[in-house]
């Protein structure tokens, strides 16, 4: 008499666990794959975040800056712009100076002080009312 083998799957049950396994590892590799994704993304979108926040304090500090030059007399109040300025490090930003003359008896102006990043175009813009006679005038 000669033995008959079943080679059938479902009732072997090493063949059974074999499958089950290989499925959880199917499952495994596949969550890993997706939660990788979403995490890179969320880094990538943290990191651009970050930029732009640094432009803008950037362009904020050189308005400032740009406001107290004109304040002070270190560039003369008149319309001027944009301009690059001469440092190296600043190569992407261009300055200006808008000024407008207000119907006013004490000869008052409004200058516009802008800042300007050329390769995204974020500015900044500070504005300030001064008299003549007034210092940086």
């Amino acid at each position: 008499m000669t033995a008959v083998t079943n080679h059938n799957s479902h009732s072997n049950p090493a063949r059974r666990r074999g499958g089950a396994i290989l499925l959880e590892v199917v499952l495994a590799v596949t969550l890993f794959v997706v939660m990788a994704a979403v995490i890179l993304g969320a880094v990538g979108r943290a990191t651009d975040a970050a930029a732009r926040m640094r432009l803008r304090a950037r362009a904020g500090d050189l308005a400032v800056t740009l406001v107290s030059e004109l304040q002070m007399g270190l560039i003369e109040i008149v319309d001027a712009g944009p301009r690059h300025y001469s440092s190296e490090r600043l190569a992407d930003w261009t300055w200006q100076v808008d000024v407008e003359s207000l119907d006013d008896p004490l000869g008052a102006r409004r200058i516009e002080a802008t800042v300007i990043h050329e390769p995204t175009g974020l500015n900044r813009r500070l504005v300030y009312v001064t008299a003549d006679g007034e210092e940086g005038a």
